[in-house]
């Protein structure tokens, strides 16, 4: 399929995101009639010299019909993320410098780690507003939270912190993936009979707090580390199973009764999986 789209004369743009995720070492569908551009992501601690992708990026870069360019998106540096903060708070570069200091030193920098961190400093009332003294922040408390070793961590605590049956319903969209149609969650609505809980609801909770998507009829996690830490958050192998088998069945049936079974069937065999 993808050699018949790419055999046109005009160049063509295929993005890929995670490509250090996908573990085949294969490129033969490149040959000299080949009109293609690539724009591949993926992050660099998770990609060592005995990677699959490193083994094809080496070949990239020694063969000559292939133009091969990488771009490092690196971290904040204090003065970049000091601005941003000033800006967002409103307040002098001068004042929130400290702020500015103690987020860089918990997140090395990384984009994604500084939003959760503020956020949390926000939840946990070290980060607090005012009408009659602004924004103000707990410095020693703030200079002796842990530095967590991922923002998976951060996700992980901002999961926890989810009433009961937000999480579930949260846990249940995770078992499909980083994204799902939202008529397929319809599907399994009823997965377990009278103590389903409402997956509907957990959605625009979710939502609500910047954790999932919606866009038409699909529904994703805002990033894959949140889908992966909150699937992490089954209490055991056991649980996630029980859990699966349910969907599945569930799934099944219904798709059955509405004569919607093939168009599921690649969604259940990956539960299944």
């Amino acid at each position: 399929l993808l050699t018949a789209l790419i055999k046109g004369a005009r160049p063509d743009l295929l993005s890929l995101s995670s490509t250090a995720e996908n573990k085949q070492n294969n490129n033969q569908f490149l040959d000299e009639d080949t009109s293609v551009i690539f724009v591949g992501s993926y992050r660099d601690n998770e990609v060592d010299d005995g990677h699959p992708l490193s083994k094809v990026l080496c070949k990239f870069q020694s063969d000559g019909s292939v133009n091969l360019t990488q771009i490092s998106l690196l971290g904040f540096g204090v003065d970049t993320l000091n601005e941003m903060l000033s800006e967002s708070l409103r307040m002098p570069l001068r004042r929130v410098r400290s702020l500015s200091e103690m987020v860089i030193q918990k997140t090395d920098g990384q984009p994604l780690h500084v939003i959760e961190f503020v956020q949390a400093l926000t939840m946990d009332n070290l980060l607090t507003h005012s009408f009659d003294r602004g924004w103000e922040w707990d410095a020693d408390s703030i200079d002796i939270c842990p530095i967590t070793d991922s923002v998976a961590e951060l996700f992980a605590l901002k999961l926890r912190r989810l009433p009961p049956d937000i999480l579930l319903g949260l846990q249940i969209l995770s078992c499909f993936g980083s994204q799902i149609d939202q008529h397929v969650l319809g599907l399994v609505s009823d997965y377990d009979g009278e103590n389903s809980v409402d997956i509907a609801r957990a959605i625009r909770v979710a939502t609500s707090e910047g954790l999932v998507e919606r866009a038409s009829s699909l529904v994703s996690f805002a990033h894959d580390m949140i889908q992966k830490a909150t699937i992490d958050s089954i209490r055991d192998e056991a649980t996630l199973v029980e859990l699966l088998r349910k969907l599945v069945r569930a799934l099944i049936e219904n798709a059955s009764a509405a004569d919607e079974l093939n168009s599921v069937l690649y969604v259940a065999v990956d539960l299944i999986n």
